[in-house]
């Protein structure tokens, strides 16, 4: 070791305080280290969930474009019938007699009732032969309809 001088002991003195310094700042340094680090991650998780999402959106659309035109090129009628025939069981030819009996049925209804005649209740005969104008039923005050009414004469 060095002598004893006053030059040694201010020399000593020197590297013993910046020594001290040194420990004294570390856990500082680390602390500040950490944050940094942390700071980086969070900002590339950030990044990386930005990546993520435009790369979902993009996907998403490519998805939605094709189901559009999946949806597009697929002839209507043939969805429709077969949707028809899943739904009821029946097939189209069945459905169309159906629909025409229907029809058919419907139109004999009307013609049968723009042949027969009114049917009101007896005190609304009464109050009809009793004077002109249409008679009104008590009951349930519906007018009396005739035939010629129903024609478009009356």
């Amino acid at each position: 070791m060095a002598d004893p001088t006053a030059l040694n002991g201010l020399i000593t003195d020197a590297v013993t305080q910046a020594n001290v310094k040194v420990m004294a700042e570390a856990p500082a340094q680390a602390l500040a280290n950490v944050y940094q680090v942390a700071g980086q991650v969070n900002g590339m998780d950030m990044q990386n969930a930005v990546s993520a999402q435009q790369q979902m959106n993009s996907i998403a659309q490519a998805v939605t474009t094709q189901g559009a035109n999946a949806v597009l090129t697929v002839d209507t009628a043939a969805i429709g019938r077969a949707t028809l025939e899943l739904m009821t069981g029946n097939s189209v030819a069945v459905q169309l007699a159906q629909l025409l009996a229907s029809v058919a049925s419907g139109q004999e209804g009307v013609k049968a009732a723009y042949g027969a005649p009114p049917t009101t209740s007896p005190q609304a005969r009464t109050t009809a032969a009793q004077g002109p104008g249409p008679a009104v039923d008590p009951v349930s005050g519906a007018g009396a309809v005739t035939a010629a009414m129903l024609e478009g004469t009356g």
